[in-house]
């Protein structure tokens, strides 16, 4: 069974600000990941992803209502198998500037030698877009340096125009160690949520200022794989 939140939601509107201060901090690796072999939880898995976060913040100011989901990903490569997901297709919907992609930042971890973790950032000149029909088209990247052992990661913002909510799928064709979504709102906005899962996940709902945060995480999801 896919597990996944569908969402929906009314707006009034209201000037709000969020600030990403209990996220995992982008750049910060566990060197104990990098020495990882296996997933414990999805024995089978040729990569786990360590962390798939979504944030979405609602914002009114003097240019009008703006919508920023910030999408933070960590993923580890266990084998061979797994050097595909070292290449990335960002959607976004470009054709009336509905969406923009922003602040793209991506990079491979490995351990030398002498056990030292080494960097390799993504080139900015290698990111390009593609028209994938005349409504969406894809931010398009490969990591460096990838390999059995390597953990990749990325982060970027994506503006839209319209409080459109996405559905979030906490389940994913990897197994996801940490999954979590969150969203910042104007405190006289209404959002409904319903979940659709049998594997326990967390959910808080809290004041912040003249916002209201809701935040639901799920944890050691084993991964949703095609069937023949």
């Amino acid at each position: 069974m896919k597990h996944f939140l569908t969402l929906a939601a009314t707006i009034i509107l209201s000037a709000t600000a969020w600030a990403q201060k209990d996220l995992p901090q982008f750049g910060k690796i566990d060197k104990a990941d990098l020495e990882k072999k296996n997933c414990d939880y999805d024995k089978d898995a040729e990569a786990e992803m360590l962390y798939n976060m979504y944030d979405f913040l609602m914002d009114v100011n003097f240019n009008g209502l703006t919508v920023d989901i910030r999408r933070h990903v960590r993923i580890k490569i266990l084998n061979e198998k797994g050097l595909d997901r070292a290449n990335i297709k960002i959607p976004y919907e470009r054709a009336h500037g509905e969406e923009l992609i922003s602040k793209l930042e991506a990079q491979t971890y490995n351990l030398d030698a002498s056990g030292n973790i080494v960097v390799t950032k993504v080139d900015k000149k290698s990111i390009y877009d593609k028209k994938r029909n005349s409504l969406v088209w894809d931010q398009i990247f490969t990591f460096a340096d990838v390999k059995p052992g390597s953990i990749i990661e990325y982060k970027y913002t994506l503006t839209r125009q319209s409080p459109t909510l996405d559905d979030w799928y906490f389940q994913r064709s990897l197994p996801v160690r940490l999954s979590l979504c969150r969203f910042a709102y104007p405190n006289w906005f209404h959002f409904s949520h319903m979940a659709y899962t049998t594997m326990p996940y967390d959910s808080k709902e809290s004041p912040d200022g003249g916002r209201i945060v809701k935040t639901f995480t799920m944890k050691d999801i084993p991964a949703l794989r095609d069937e023949p």
